[in-house]
C-alpha cells in the first residue's frame, strides 16, 4: 500500500462544470487508510459479536458476558491489529544530512 498510494496531480481532474480545487481534494493515501481502519473495526466488531454468540459465557465474564462489550472489544482489537501491520505514512520531508 506504500507505492501507488499517491495521485498524479500534474493532470487536471475532470469535474462536471467545475474546476478542481486542489487545496480541498482529499489525499488518496488518507482515504485508503481511513477505509482500511473502518473495515477492520467493523470486522473486529463482527468477530467479537460472533465470539459472544457462540462461545460467550452468561455469568461473571467482563468482556464476553454481554454482546455489546464483546462487540466493542472486537472493534478495538481490529483497530489495534491493523495499526500493527499497516505501514506508516511516507514522510514527504527529507531528513537533513
Amino acid at each position: 500500500m506504500s507505492e501507488g498510494c499517491h495521485m498524479d496531480r500534474s493532470e487536471p481532474l475532470r469535474l462536471v462544470n467545475k474546476a478542481p480545487d486542489r487545496d480541498r481534494m482529499p489525499d488518496l493515501c488518507t482515504m485508503k487508510r481511513w477505509m482500511m481502519y473502518s473495515l477492520f473495526v467493523v470486522l473486529g466488531g463482527l468477530a467479537g459479536w460472533a465470539y459472544w454468540n457462540w462461545y460467550g459465557c452468561t455469568e461473571g465474564c467482563a468482556i464476553t458476558g454481554q454482546w455489546w462489550t464483546s462487540t466493542a472489544y472486537g472493534g478495538v482489537m481490529g483497530y489495534l491489529v491493523l495499526g500493527m501491520v499497516m505501514p506508516k505514512k511516507a514522510s514527504t520531508e527529507q531528513e537533513p544530512s
